[in-house]
């Protein structure tokens, strides 16, 4: 299954915000300048580009992050999280992706909580994911 780097939190309203300043779905930073206003409009985002570069390296290179997050793309608007919880991530049209220097990553529109994966590895999570029905899964994983 594809896996992307998302930005872990949230934008609501991403892709009205994006499309009313005619970015369309991908942000390409080419001046570090300005950068950080052009993110903090198109996607609310708050954290200076430079520090987000270097956190994406980190997070990268196999360092946990508070920022990004690893995402099995499930379909093309929606994904999964795996760490000591479970998510489910939406983007209405699709992710916003943003690529600066030789970075590349998404913000979604929203998450969900759908329970805990301490006990179980994320082949097992996402194999039921696709096959059980929603109760079951939250049942099975203490989302409920």
């Amino acid at each position: 299954m594809r896996q992307i780097v998302i930005r872990k939190g949230p934008v609501p309203a991403l892709n009205s915000r994006v499309s009313l300043m005619g970015c369309g779905f991908s942000i390409h930073i080419s001046c570090p300048e300005t950068a950080d206003a052009l993110l903090k409009d198109a996607v609310n985002e708050t954290v200076p580009l430079a520090a987000l570069l270097e956190e994406f390296r980190r997070f990268t290179a196999g360092q946990p992050s508070a920022l990004f997050a690893r995402m099995y793309q499930l379909s093309e608007t929606s994904g999964l999280v795996i760490d000591q919880n479970i998510y489910l991530y939406h983007c209405d049209v699709c992710p916003v992706w943003v690529e600066a220097e030789e970075a590349r990553w998404a913000y979604m529109g929203s998450k969900k909580y759908l329970g805990d994966s301490w006990w179980f590895d994320d082949d097992e999570i996402l194999k039921d994911v696709r096959e059980m029905n929603v109760v079951a899964f939250l049942e099975k994983y203490k989302g409920c």
